[in-house]
């Protein structure tokens, strides 16, 4: 079905995360005729706050495109970072009831990039041939505009089922297909992921994270075990003991830390 030009704004903000809460201010500005306009939004990851700022505007015809939009995470300590994600618009055909192939960056997807993290992501290249690529940004370099400059890693760099099951261990997520389907979706988006490792009847949660430039998944923030802090309740150890286990918990927190850390240093020093 054909749409109109401010009918396909609505579906283009809709499936890059904003939502339909931008509806009434797009139809605002598109009846004023307006050659360009930018709309603000925000919402919050846990303790990070994002703001975007969009940019829209209309074509010698008529007609109206998404252009882009600016994204910027501020976390709890007020530390922030900022990347600008351009929007597709080569394809402008969506079908009535049908989720379209998305070759633009989610706002949710933007902010896990922005936290240090990895997208597997289908676009287009510079030469428009659909390519399957590990996209993320390098902090450690600005380009000629003072931006981070974004990376790319090859698909066929990690397997992230086959990465899971070298691990190691039982991973109590991947029991049931079809949520580790959606596991591995998980990790591919970039979201935040915790596995729970299963070792001599005991489990250990632990978060992972897609490293495609080192062809890995890198295991981080190791948590103390519930299982453990309930045998601890019920046996009624003595407060040494305790004081004990701390230590060891602490060391190995370091030990996991140290073997986990990015050699792009400052890739990470975001990520929470």
């Amino acid at each position: 079905m054909e749409l109109t030009s401010l009918d396909y704004l609505k579906r283009q903000v809709l499936y890059t995360g904003f939502g339909n809460v931008l509806d009434i201010k797009l139809e605002q500005n598109v009846a004023k005729e307006l050659i360009e306009f930018q709309l603000t939004f925000s919402r919050e990851f846990g303790k990070d706050k994002a703001t975007a700022l969009l940019y829209f505007s209309r074509s010698e015809k008529g007609q109206y495109f998404f252009n882009k939009y600016d994204l910027e995470v501020k976390n709890e300590l007020g530390t922030s970072v900022t990347h600008t994600f351009y929007v597709n618009n080569k394809a402008r055909n969506f079908v009535e009831g049908e989720k379209p192939k998305h070759k633009t960056f989610t706002v949710k997807e933007a902010y896990n990039q922005l936290s240090g993290r990895f997208v597997l992501k289908t676009m287009d290249n510079k030469e428009g041939i659909e390519t399957t690529a590990w996209r993320g940004i390098d902090f450690t370099e600005r380009n000629e505009n003072g931006r981070f400059k974004a990376i790319t890693f090859p698909a066929k760099n990690l397997n992230v089922g086959k990465a899971l099951k070298e691990i190691g261990y039982p991973i109590k997520e991947m029991e049931r297909e079809a949520q580790a389907k959606e596991f591995i979706s998980s990790i591919e988006r970039g979201d935040k992921v915790y596995a729970t490792l299963i070792s001599d009847g005991q489990e250990f949660r632990r978060r992972l994270v897609a490293d495609p430039e080192f062809r890995s998944l890198k295991i981080e923030t190791p948590i103390v075990l519930k299982k453990q802090e309930q045998e601890v309740e019920s046996k009624g150890v003595e407060e040494s003991n305790s004081q004990q286990r701390s230590t060891e918990q602490r060391k190995s927190d370091e030990n996991v830390r140290t073997e986990s850390s990015d050699k792009r240093k400052g890739v990470f020093k975001f990520l929470r």
